[in-house]
């Protein structure tokens, strides 16, 4: 019972409090994300896009095709399969800590 309650209650606040936030559209040449608001564009050497805020950052890496193909990735490969690849071949140094692969990237 004393789990039951403690699931409920943190299923409450999480759901209240991801209600709450508000979200802004980020767009820039390459994609359209949507994110809580108070992020900036910065510029980072190694990233193709990165947002910052006080609170949490967002990069992205434009990859070619052609530098994919060494992994078997090409223009037909899904997005979970590309996922599972990033984190499968950099799973000795990075470990996610949420990700969830849809339609869009969901970060929560």
């Amino acid at each position: 019972m004393k789990k039951r309650t403690i699931l409920l209650v943190t299923s409450l606040l999480l759901l209240v409090c991801g209600c709450s936030l508000a979200k802004e559209e980020y767009s820039n040449d390459h994609f359209t994300i949507t994110m809580e608001k108070g992020f900036t564009e910065k510029e980072l050497a190694s990233m193709t896009v990165y947002y910052e805020s006080k609170k949490a950052l967002m990069s992205g890496l434009k990859e070619s095709f052609e530098s994919l193909a060494a992994v078997d990735i090409d223009e037909n490969t899904s997005i979970e399969d590309y996922g599972k690849a990033v984190i499968e071949n950099n799973k000795d140094t990075y470990e996610p800590l949420f990700l969830e692969w849809a339609k869009s990237v969901d970060f929560k």
